[in-house]
């Protein structure tokens, strides 16, 4: 019997018909036209092995099977553009996991198969497109290059860098974004990073608010007639669950408010009114 007699008929891949085409008419018009075959396939196979949770791949020894498996789950997403790619890129994303992201653990093989071949003039648009997205859901470092380039902006902090930048506690700004966010404790502790609009709004949140005593000097009472206050529902309470010796550290909404409603008192005996 011979091989052809026992050979078994394949069905054709997207990936395989795309070459195909291209090798008896020539590239496409599209963003992969700038690849030659062997940047093509290792671009699929490395995408296809970072969404299937692989940590590398051994192409020498990757059975034919797995390899077209892991090329055809890659070449799926490139086929579809840029936006395919970041789409791809964002599922290896571990943004339900309480450890920090690593860009080079998440896209793991594609990764790193592109750091190695990133000079490569023909692969510029695969390489910013990348780039990009790295940039844009990864906290980078200004002083640390990714494919040869540095962030011009950043975006993104890590809590630890986030922490120094504003001078509070991790675990306290970590409730304080999931105050703002509505989201549960839970929720709110996994957090590993921040972009700089919800740090520009966390504290422009933590400023307007006012600790016990200072909200009672605002106002030109005492401490017991701020928590009569808060039982009657005139001021708002907002509890961080933050605790500092036993003790829970309760913060005040809006000094401006307490301002104004400081004056009020005074100008209507509050006190009087409420026999304190």
């Amino acid at each position: 019997m011979t091989a052809a007699e026992t050979s078994t008929t394949m069905r054709e891949t997207s990936f395989e018909a795309y070459v195909r085409q291209r090798i008896r008419k020539g590239p496409k018009q599209d963003w992969l036209e700038q690849l030659d075959l062997t940047h093509l396939h290792r671009c699929c196979v490395t995408l296809g092995a970072s969404l299937s949770g692989y940590h590398s791949v051994p192409f020498l020894n990757l059975p034919p099977d797995e390899a077209r498996m892991l090329c055809e789950l890659g070449f799926e997403h490139l086929i579809k553009g840029p936006s395919g790619l970041c789409a791809g890129l964002e599922k290896s994303y571990h943004k339900d996991s309480s450890r920090r992201p690593y860009v080079s653990s998440d896209m793991g093989p594609f990764y790193n198969w592109l750091q190695d071949v990133h000079t490569d003039p023909a692969l510029s648009l695969l390489v910013d497109t990348t780039r990009e997205h790295i940039f844009e859901t990864y906290p980078a470092s200004p002083e640390k290059e990714v494919f040869g380039q540095r962030p011009p902006k950043r975006q993104l902090y890590t809590m630890a860098d986030a922490r120094i930048q504003t001078g509070l506690g991790t675990t306290f700004l970590k409730r304080l974004l999931g105050h703002i966010n509505a989201e549960t404790d839970d929720v709110a502790l996994k957090r590993t990073d921040v972009t700089l609009e919800e740090l520009k709004s966390a504290m422009s949140f933590w400023h307007s608010l006012a600790k016990l005593g200072e909200a009672a000097s605002l106002l030109g009472i005492l401490p017991e007639q701020v928590k009569k206050l808060r039982d009657l529902g005139t001021l708002k309470t907002v509890k961080l669950s933050v605790r500092r010796q036993g003790f829970v550290t309760c913060h005040w909404n809006g000094r401006r408010q307490l301002r104004q409603c400081g004056q009020s008192c005074r100008t209507l005996r509050l006190r009087q009114r409420l026999h304190w």
